[in-house]
């Protein structure tokens, strides 16, 4: 697992010292973002700091995957705080109409709590519909639809 995630912040690193754009698809539409936004490492912490101040945060995969999804599912409070002040954007669907919170519903990880209680702080802080309804209901709500699996993106 730790080989696994050197191997990925290298991979990114690699890309970018080539002049690969952190938003650039590389394979089946994920970028450096998504692989960032996965990992949890101080090495992938301070790579998408750098990287996310200069490219869109909401580029999507080909399953309409964002880094902000990624880092939702992968339970990444910090990366899903830095994604969400540069831009990202909570309420972007997939292409099965997944958006993050569904994604930290979803999530088995030690902080997916926290990434829930983060994300709907964020979204009662934007009026809409969904918003205006108890928690419970919410938590019902997207419980009980369909969720994406796990194993699409970094483990």
């Amino acid at each position: 697992m730790i080989l696994l995630k050197c191997l990925v912040c290298r991979l990114a690193k690699h890309l970018l010292s080539k002049g690969a754009k952190a938003d650039s698809v590389i394979r089946e539409g994920i970028t450096a973002l998504h692989l960032l936004a996965g990992k949890d490492s101080q090495e992938a912490s301070n790579m998408l700091e750098s990287c996310v101040q200069l490219f869109n945060p909401n580029v999507k995969s080909q399953e309409g995957l964002t880094p902000v999804h990624i880092a939702a599912l992968w339970g990444r409070l910090q990366h899903l705080r830095l994604l969400t002040i540069h831009g990202g954007d909570i309420s972007e669907k997939d292409n099965e109409g997944n958006d993050a919170l569904d994604f930290a519903c979803l999530s088995s990880e030690n902080n997916a709590t926290d990434c829930i209680k983060f994300l709907l702080e964020l979204e009662n802080s934007k009026p809409n519909a969904e918003s205006q309804l108890p928690l419970e209901d919410r938590k019902s709500t997207r419980l009980n639809s369909s969720h994406p699996s796990r194993s699409r993106m970094p483990s």
